[in-house]
């Protein structure tokens, strides 16, 4: 079992991954018209640089939470954040539209690897108290909602409760 100090780490930089998952669904709608303007693509193009991620992610969530189980969820996630980090830079860096597609549908397919493992990962490295705590702080980060102080603000403030106890 790893040290405390560890597993806290551990879930900092799977809240980092979840909330990079979460930011990448909406942030290209800010994006889409200088997108637009800049790579010259129709708005039809521009839908689907905007729906081929959350596709292939919806797609893919279920079969590479499976091979999680077999393969390990550690090793999944790891995966999952090179091939996520790898396409977001080639979106970064596509000087068509087309090529920017091809690297939102590599992203999808890392969150779709990362997304299912930070749960089990979490549900597996904490107990007790610890992972209620760890779970608030997974539904916070996860909370589309974070901006605005509801559910976030009421999970921050139940692991701020349990820590104090502690």
């Amino acid at each position: 079992m790893s040290s405390a100090r560890t597993r806290w780490i551990g879930l900092a930089c799977l809240a980092l991954g979840l909330a990079m998952i979460i930011v990448d669904t909406s942030i290209v709608n800010v994006a889409v018209p200088r997108i637009i303007v800049d790579l010259k693509i129709t708005p039809s193009t521009a839908e689907w640089v905007n729906s081929s991620y959350a596709l292939v992610f919806a797609a893919a969530l279920i079969t590479l939470s499976r091979i999680g189980d077999i393969v390990g969820q550690r090793r999944l996630y790891l995966v999952g954040t090179g091939v996520f980090a790898f396409a977001s830079l080639l979106a970064a860096a596509a000087p068509s539209g087309e090529l920017l597609i091809g690297a939102r549908l590599l992203q999808g397919l890392g969150g779709a690897a990362m997304a299912p493992s930070t749960q089990s990962i979490v549900n597996a490295t904490f107990r007790g108290k610890d992972r209620a705590i760890a779970f608030a702080i997974y539904g916070s980060v996860i909370d589309r909602k974070s901006t605005r102080l509801n559910s976030s603000h009421a999970n921050i403030s139940y692991a701020v409760f349990c820590l104090k106890k502690k």
